[in-house]
């Protein structure tokens, strides 16, 4: 992302921003059941406004790559951002008509889409960006969980509107962080790899990024009906919520062994392992033998999610040491996010469990397989004796 960077910033506060702009996504499948459940929405209404924060995020995300072709400064698009997400967050609990819910979803997701793809930019600056995000989808779960956790009992105890205005919190967060930017020159290194970014990327980068984003699919084409999912096999709303958010914390221990672990296994391994795990998990969501094998599918669905994220983007660093590739990383997985509602509407026949199986398994294969293209060694030039 050609963004010019104007900031002398910690990669910690790049972490913080990172977090913080995505955890309005995060926890969406739980926040669009506080709307749904209070506002008396059809399933069909709930996925317009589903499919509004998705294309949202798609345009928010190609908003921030204008900016960056523009040379707008990061600082000022991020606080602009941050102030539109609080302000449609607040106005979301003030309304009951669908067209309005969905035009401020979007808003929404516009600001989420912005702000991640930014902050994503700004960690694929600093040496290890492989590692820093390890760590960001690690503080993610955690700060999902526990919010999760606060919006079930906003809900109870409170209202729910207090629940869709808390949101609102996150984006002042993004609006003060922002502040801590401190303007700089660029210095000559960033210069080199910023003016080497408008360069195509080769075949074996391109597999890498696109098998990022066919395993973000994968996981996105039934997490994001986790809640319809479990409803639909008896299973209250408030224990398919509870499930949903004590499964994001199987992400911090994956996060932290990530970390941990780097590439000593190597990255096509832990890459292709990953996304079975997280296959297998989703069948066992779509299949439930009971609650418990229900809530447990969660966990390690979020778990598998997490470790291969972080490896699929190890993977695409270790083929593309300039770092033209690592920032498109935030992109493919905002496109991932608004992209996979699509292929579920026009392919998942309804809902249909079979129908569901058969989009994640397709969308796994597609990631095992551009990972294999990704990962093969770079053909060496032959020279002549």
């Amino acid at each position: 992302m050609a963004i010019g960077v104007e900031f002398h910033l910690s990669a910690n506060l790049a972490i913080l921003l990172a977090t913080a702009g995505s955890i309005a996504f995060i926890v969406f499948p739980i926040m669009l059941g506080v709307i749904s459940r209070h506002r008396g929405l059809t399933w069909q209404e709930s996925g317009w406004i589903a499919m509004a924060l998705q294309m949202g995020m798609l345009a928010g995300t190609l908003a921030a790559l204008l900016f960056g072709r523009l040379q707008v400064s990061r600082r000022a698009v991020l606080i602009g951002s941050a102030a539109l997400g609080a302000a449609a967050s607040v106005l979301i609990a003030c309304s009951a008509n669908v067209v309005v819910l969905v035009c401020l979803e979007f808003a929404t997701g516009a600001a989420a889409g912005c702000m991640f793809s930014i902050a994503g930019s700004l960690l694929a600056l600093f040496p290890q960006p492989e590692r820093n995000f390890a760590f960001t989808l690690g503080l993610q779960a955690l700060c999902g969980s526990g919010y999760s956790a606060l919006l079930l009992y906003l809900e109870g105890r409170i209202g729910n509107a207090s629940a869709e205005v808390s949101i609102a919190g996150w984006f002042i967060a993004v609006f003060l962080l922002a502040y801590l930017l401190q303007g700089e020159s660029v210095n000559s290194e960033i210069r080199k790899v910023l003016r080497e970014e408008s360069r195509p990327i080769d075949l074996r980068s391109g597999c890498a990024v696109l098998g990022l984003m066919s395993f973000q699919m994968a996981v996105l084409a039934i997490w994001l009906y986790s809640d319809r999912i479990g409803q639909r096999w008896g299973f209250s709303a408030a224990s398919v919520d509870a499930s949903i958010a004590l499964g994001n914390l199987a992400a911090v221990p994956a996060g932290l062994l990530a970390a941990a672990l780097r590439d000593r296994l190597g990255h096509p391994l832990i890459t292709i392992a990953s996304t079975g795990i997280v296959v297998a998990a989703e069948m066992f969501i779509l299949w439930p033998q009971n609650y418990s094998s229900f809530a447990l599918s969660q966990g390690v669905l979020n778990f598998g999610w997490a470790l291969g994220l972080a490896y699929y983007i190890g993977l695409v660093v270790k083929v593309d040491d300039s770092g033209r590739s690592m920032r498109l990383v935030p992109v493919a997985v905002v496109i991932a996010s608004a992209i996979t509602p699509v292929f579920v509407a026009a392919f998942g026949r309804g809902g249909d469990l079979n129908s569901l199986a058969a989009i994640c398994a397709a969308f796994g294969a597609t990631a095992v397989g551009l990972t294999v293209l990704g990962a093969r060694p770079r053909r060496q030039p032959l020279v002549a004796r």
